[in-house]
């Protein structure tokens, strides 16, 4: 996926008055783990939105992206509190991946709902979704700022076993994160 010049307008963080992103010009491999780094989240959420296909920039282009090819997840919407484990993976493709189910640790879970202020869970189980959904890429918006420190190498493990399926994963962050080892990264 390639950004050539993209701008878009977003609301300033703290005074919400719509300003516009500078040019950006960015490659992201396919099948590769980038995290964009801006301690604007209204910015990062906006640049999600395109990055997945859901919305255009207002000028330049992305080349190598196709609609519906890209799932956005972001950790307080990412699955249903309310519907148990299987529901949720059901939701999205009919039948569910027995192997991915065990792979990222669910099959005790199935029949279970989960806590609404566990989004580490809630992220694991998008991110099989996603999989089971048949997605290229995955874009999530600022998950270092939903969960716990202690998950935070859990989350990278999920995000390699994600790669090695041949998704490329994009994690939008304003949370600067050192210890964590991307692909690539890009700072805005």
């Amino acid at each position: 996926m390639n950004l050539i010049e993209v701008r878009f307008p977003y609301k300033n963080n703290n005074s919400k008055e719509i300003i516009y992103s500078d040019k950006l010009s960015l490659e992201i491999p396919k099948e590769s783990k980038t995290i964009i780094l801006a301690s604007e989240s209204n910015l990062l959420y906006e640049l999600g939105l395109i990055l997945s296909g859901k919305a255009p920039p207002t000028e330049g282009k992305i080349a190598d992206i196709n609609q519906n090819e890209s799932v956005y997840i972001i950790p307080e919407y990412a699955a249903f509190p309310w519907m148990t484990v299987k529901e949720n993976l059901l939701s999205v493709n009919e039948k569910y991946d027995d192997k991915l189910v065990k792979e990222f640790g669910l099959e005790p879970y199935l029949e279970n709902n989960f806590d609404d202020e566990s989004y580490g869970f809630r992220i694991k189980l998008a991110l099989v979704m996603a999989l089971t959904a048949d997605k290229k890429n995955i874009v999530l918006f600022n998950p270092f700022r939903y969960i716990k420190t202690s998950y935070f190498d859990i989350l990278m493990d999920d995000l390699e076993k994600v790669k090695k399926y041949g998704l490329g994963i994009i994690v939008l962050s304003s949370d600067v994160q050192k210890k964590l080892k991307f692909d690539n990264e890009y700072s805005l």
